[in-house]
């Protein structure tokens, strides 16, 4: 590391600017790669000295890095990874892990959703990423404030909310399982949550007495990503839909849903109910099953006004009553293309009175 001394000469003189480019060539080309300690500039202010010391890297910066989601600097030094990255262990190119001699305490475990530690340090000294989900509590608790509901989030791992089933569990709610995340009337989520990929399982709601049941209950401004909701349980709801009820201004990306259970009545769908300028992309429903009650069923979107939708599809689903069903989209208003997108596989075991297997 050395200490570049830079000297800027603030005049309009036009002598100062030929100055400058004649000193900083000679720098560059003669002796710059050792140190450069002297720079001559001009500004077109009123004529002034200004000294500033500038640190300046001589050395190569390897297998370094810094969180770009909380870093809002410029630097062209180290690699700018996500939180969501931070937290893997594969993210840490040649460094060493090894539980014989490592450097580093292995990134899983008690330490799943923490940054790097050394190897020495305690595990209570150990810092664990912001906005890091890695149990269904924790899942739970970004729908318990205004703050909370803006936040940014990632999951660490899978995320068992088999408890939501078990009446003695906090997360029953008395019978009622797993509460949703945000509510359409007052307090939307407007936050970010990328799943990474890892699976949301065992998740189980009971709320007869509620309308609008779902994994998020409104968006409003958000972007949710990469969510996997398998072998979830919706029991005696109405107006049910597994990841959003009334989704604006938002983006879903890389969300799917996978043998998953309704058996909820009135109107039922898997993905979306109200999709209002909000894309949904690499999305898609597979094998999951509504049970014996209900009038109007549908896999992937309700009513989608000025939201493309691609790269998705319904497919090997499965539904056993109802009036009218929908394999895609129901209502698709505005500027709204449906691109590379199919339904297929899928089964009615009733004679419905209206069936539409692309869109209504």
């Amino acid at each position: 590391m050395w200490l570049k001394i830079q000297v800027v000469l603030l005049s309009k003189a036009p002598k100062y600017q030929l100055l400058y480019f004649s000193l900083n060539l000679a720098c560059f080309w003669l002796i710059y790669p050792l140190i450069c300690p002297l720079e001559a500039g001009w500004s077109s202010q009123n004529s002034h000295t200004l000294f500033a010391i500038m640190p300046y890297s001589y050395t190569p910066v390897t297998s370094s890095y810094y969180n770009k989601d909380t870093f809002t600097g410029a630097t062209s030094y180290g690699s700018g990874k996500t939180t969501a990255e931070m937290v893997i262990q594969g993210t840490y190119t040649g460094w060493d892990f090894s539980s014989i001699t490592n450097n580093w305490k292995p990134m899983s475990g008690t330490l799943t959703g923490y940054y790097p530690c050394l190897a020495w340090q305690n595990e209570s000294t150990c810092t664990k990423a912001p906005g890091t989900i890695t149990n269904c509590i924790e899942l739970q608790n970004i729908g318990t404030s205004i703050g909370t509901l803006a936040g940014k989030y990632h999951l660490a791992n899978n995320i068992d909310c088999s408890a939501t089933s078990l009446s003695w569990d906090p997360l029953n709610h008395g019978w009622l399982g797993f509460k949703p995340i945000g509510n359409f009337w007052t307090t939307p989520f407007n936050g970010t949550i990328d799943g990474a990929g890892y699976k949301i399982t065992g998740l189980y709601i009971h709320r007869p007495s509620e309308n609008y049941v779902w994994l998020f209950g409104s968006a409003n401004g958000a972007t949710i990503e990469n969510i996997w909701v398998d072998g979830a349980n919706i029991k005696w709801a109405q107006m049910v839909w597994w990841l959003v009820w009334n989704n604006l201004s938002s983006s879903i990306t890389n969300c799917y849903t996978t043998n998953d259970t309704i058996d909820g009545y009135n109107i039922i769908g898997w993905l979306v109910w109200s999709n209002k300028d909000s894309p949904i992309t690499n999305s898609y429903t597979n094998t999951n099953t509504i049970g014996w009650w209900g009038s109007a069923f549908w896999w992937f979107v309700w009513w989608n006004d000025t939201s493309p939708i691609s790269n998705s599809y319904s497919i090997n689903n499965t539904i056993n009553a109802g009036s009218s069903a929908w394999w895609l989209v129901s209502g698709n208003y505005g500027l709204s293309p449906i691109s590379n997108s199919y339904a297929t596989n899928n089964t009615m075991n009733w004679s419905a009175s209206f069936r539409w297997w692309l869109i209504w």
